[in-house]
Parts: C-alpha cells; structure tokens; sequence
C-alpha cells in the first residue's frame, strides 16, 4: 500500500466559519459544555477546529454557540 497525497485549496473565511458552526453544534448535540468547546477549538492538536479558532477568533466559537438558529450549548 502506498501513500498519496493530495493538495487542497485554503479555506475561505466563509467556509471555516461554516466549518466553525458545524463543529459547535455537533459538540453541543454531543452535550459537551462551552468550555469544553472552547478546549479543543483552542488544541492545536485538533487541527479543523484550531484553524477556525486561529482565523476567527475566540468570539466567533463563543457566538456560534450562542447563535439561535443553531443547536448551541445555551439550548441544550
């Protein structure tokens, strides 16, 4: 077996930030609270939520949790 690799284009900054509310929701529905959230989003071992963390900020993950038109940690 041999291993391939492919390269990808960069995110744009509307696609991590869909990439942002996706994994806040998925944890949220997965019952993680905001602070463990925010663990990951802040590990760079995570590398997709670390990046949407880099790019856009602590408040932007706080907010997606918050955001009524999703599932967020407030909503349960």
């Amino acid at each position: 077996m041999a291993l391939v690799a492919a390269v990808l284009p960069a995110p744009t900054d509307e696609d991590l930030a869909e990439m942002g509310r996706c994994y806040v929701e998925e944890f949220a529905r997965m019952g993680w609270s905001e602070d463990a959230v925010m663990r990951v989003f802040c590990n760079p071992f995570y590398r997709g939520p670390h990046a949407v963390y880099r790019r856009k900020g602590e408040q932007f993950v706080r907010g997606a949790g918050r955001s009524g038109d999703r599932r967020g940690w407030e909503r349960g």
